[in-house]
């Protein structure tokens, strides 16, 4: 039997009582088509091109991935190299909630803005 990845996200805008959008909290189960998961806990520099994230070893496809900035003060892009160049498509501020989605590459970067940030990854195949 396969194991069961839990998905849970929402969204809400609110200035005073006023609701601007709202999206319930959502919760999806899908089967795990593989059986790898694992986490990091990596320093992303502010190295130009970005940094190649750290895949754990057991993660043989691509699946579902979490990821964290744990730094206080700086953020960090999470992104691909196009022909050598970085492309951002994400970006994790100080104290923001972790990021979750479906990756369709476990060929990922990240870069951290003025300083060096803490980054910790949970990875789930399939």
């Amino acid at each position: 039997m396969a194991n069961t990845i839990s998905v849970s996200t929402g969204l809400a805008v609110k200035s005073g009582s006023t609701f601007f959008l709202s999206s319930p909290q959502a919760t999806k189960n899908v089967a795990q088509t593989g059986t790898g998961t694992g986490q990091s806990s990596q320093v992303i520099p502010t190295t130009a091109g970005g940094t190649a994230i750290a895949i754990p070893s057991g993660i043989g496809s691509a699946g579902w991935a979490t990821f964290q900035n744990l730094d206080p003060t700086n953020y960090v892009d999470i992104g691909v190299q196009v022909s050598g160049a970085f492309e951002t498509f994400g970006r994790l501020l100080p104290g923001d909630p972790p990021a979750q989605f479906r990756l369709s590459t476990l060929t990922i970067y990240a870069l951290a803005n003025t300083a060096s940030v803490q980054m910790l990854c949970k990875f789930a195949e399939g």
